[in-house]
């Protein structure tokens, strides 16, 4: 019981209703424009020019790419086998929990 979940309980994700969410015409940002809030290399670029003057990038679009990945990781598989040739290095950054031998 000690990581004990509530599987009724729904994402703040599935919540969201970006689709109404009001853009203020005072926003002079980068935009991503269509319903599935795709992400360009146009976008990201006038991305990294708005971060770096210091501004922060509209809620709208934020949320839109946090539920755009957020479905892109649940798509994918939990575990991934990979092979290394005994002459090779592989290298873990980061923290992980369970080690699978």
């Amino acid at each position: 019981k000690a990581i004990n979940v509530d599987s009724l309980k729904k994402s703040v994700a599935d919540e969201l209703d970006l689709e109404n969410m009001v853009v203020e015409d005072s926003y002079k940002g980068p935009r991503l424009d269509d319903e599935n809030f795709t992400i360009t290399a146009q976008f990201m670029e006038e991305l990294m020019g708005w971060y770096k003057d210091q501004k922060v990038l509209h809620r709208k679009y934020a949320y839109g790419m946090l539920i755009n990945i957020k479905k892109y990781f649940e798509s994918q598989p939990s575990l991934v086998r990979i092979t290394i040739p005994a002459s090779n290095k592989f290298t873990v950054c980061g923290d992980f929990h369970t080690v699978w031998l």
